[in-house]
């Protein structure tokens, strides 16, 4: 008789631990939602930001030779080479 009232509250818990976690999902589902979506948009930003670097990367050597370049005119013009 013990153990069927012992079986019978085991199950009963089981029943309640699931209920209680379905009721969490569902309330916490639109919080995560707008948490991916917030973290999509930041992915977003951040592979522009991305994008953005390696075009400045790309264009270094340029701007290091031009200045070089403007350094040495400079030289030149204002009195020979050092």
């Amino acid at each position: 008789m013990l153990s069927v009232v012992d079986e019978e509250a085991a199950v009963s818990i089981q029943n309640a631990y699931a209920e209680g976690y379905k009721q969490g999902v569902l309330e916490y589902q639109p919080e995560c939602e707008r948490l991916q979506v917030l973290a999509d948009n930041y992915m977003a930003e951040l592979e522009e930001e991305r994008m953005a670097n390696a075009v400045m990367s790309k264009n270094m050597p340029l701007w290091v030779g031009g200045g070089v370049l403007a350094g040495l005119c400079l030289s030149f013009i204002l009195g020979g080479i050092f």
